[in-house]
């Protein structure tokens, strides 16, 4: 069930899935089966980030039927794994050895325009691939990664998981609301921390496989590619709409999520098209989100909801980390007073059959606003 559009929207609200695999790498899919499965879960966009990626074909960056792909690739640094896209140059991949000097240069300091483009830190909470701290030049994390929900869940439960896994065929969505409950969001507190340091945006990557590897060498086609593109997306909130024209429509896209410029979702609890959040200064003008500024008398942060859903809910406001306002109405408004770090989320209350009950999810997480 979608939302009806307000006509008052501020932002043009458009999705995409980060953290995208193909056969190139780790994926069961090729290209056009990946390019396929986007199209049917309505995505404007994919980032695509084959592992080792280290020849770039830039030329795919194109529009295929609506939907743009963005070329960008996963690749081990230290313990952990950076994800890095927005290639403007690509002279830093040099193969594995040589190009963890330039990562280890990179990443000593903040830079947000870097022409080597946009780097994440993956699942940063997946036990194998943890880093003992957290390198300056991060410009985002993954707040939440899809793969790293059901290899929680297969920790925590075994007995839960198969459950799940057998569940998964005949309600796909109810499978991954199991697992996503059972994961937690522990996440967020490391966003919050390094958002203390220098803007971090928060990416949902979906790490699409669609392969699940069993003994025996044995693989098979789980969770589906458009089964992740339709769970959980990425928002992009821009002032202007995509035109077609793709080097400029890719130029709006990354330059949003360079900039923080979007929301996270899942929209497999329902569609999250025309939210918005932004701060008003003395009702004259507006930042969008990521915006970094400084304190003015007058700023308030405005959440607006599409509608009140249909079961329990609330918008929380953070304050560097800490809850400072719980509401429960389609439209917030908080007058902000101090600088800091402030963002927004919007939690509802799910409840699940037997024997699961009822449990609190964050619907929405949107990136921070930075006042000074």
């Amino acid at each position: 069930e979608y939302f009806t559009l307000p006509t008052n929207n501020l932002f043009y609200d458009y999705s995409g899935a980060f953290n995208v695999r193909t056969n190139k790498s780790s994926g069961s899919g090729d290209f056009d089966t990946v390019i396929s499965a986007a199209q049917q879960a309505r995505l404007n966009f994919i980032v695509l980030t084959d592992f080792n990626n280290f020849s770039p074909d830039l030329s795919l960056e194109a529009y295929y039927n609506n939907v743009l792909v963005i070329e960008g690739g996963e690749y081990g640094y230290l313990d952990a794994r950076i994800i890095n896209f927005d290639f403007q140059e690509t002279q830093h991949l040099q193969g594995p050895g040589r190009s963890q000097i330039a990562f280890a240069d990179l990443l000593s300091h903040y830079n947000p325009t870097r022409p080597e483009g946009i780097f994440v830190l993956a699942h940063p909470s997946r036990q194998r691939y943890q880093l003992r701290s957290f390198p300056e030049g991060l410009d985002g994390i993954e707040i939440m990664n899809l793969k790293s929900v059901w290899e929680e869940s297969w920790r925590s439960s075994k007995i839960s998981f198969i459950w799940t896994a057998f569940v998964y065929p005949f309600n796909a969505e109810l499978a991954f609301l199991r697992m996503i409950i059972a994961a937690g969001d522990k996440e967020i507190s490391i966003w919050d921390k390094l958002n203390q340091h220098h803007p971090t945006s928060g990416y949902l990557g979906s790490e699409a496989e669609a392969k699940l590897r069993l003994p025996g060498n044995l693989n098979i086609q789980f969770p589906s590619y458009s089964t992740l593109f339709s769970i959980a997306k990425n928002h992009i909130l821009i002032r202007s709409e995509l035109t077609g024209n793709s080097v400029q429509d890719r130029k709006k896209i990354s330059g949003a999520l360079r900039k923080g410029q979007f929301y996270t979702s899942l929209d497999i609890l329902q569609d999250t098209h025309g939210f918005e959040s932004y701060v008003s200064i003395n009702k004259n003008s507006i930042l969008p989100l990521g915006s970094e500024e400084k304190f003015k008398p007058g700023m308030e942060l405005i959440v607006k909801l599409p509608a009140k859903p249909a079961v329990r809910f609330e918008a929380v406001i953070y304050r560097n980390g800490e809850k400072i306002m719980t509401s429960n109405s389609a439209i917030t408004s908080y007058a902000i007073h101090s600088p800091g770090v402030y963002r927004s989320v919007v939690r509802v209350k799910v409840t699940l059959p037997f024997p699961d009950g009822s449990s609190w999810l964050n619907w929405i997480v949107a990136n921070p606003f930075y006042i000074r």
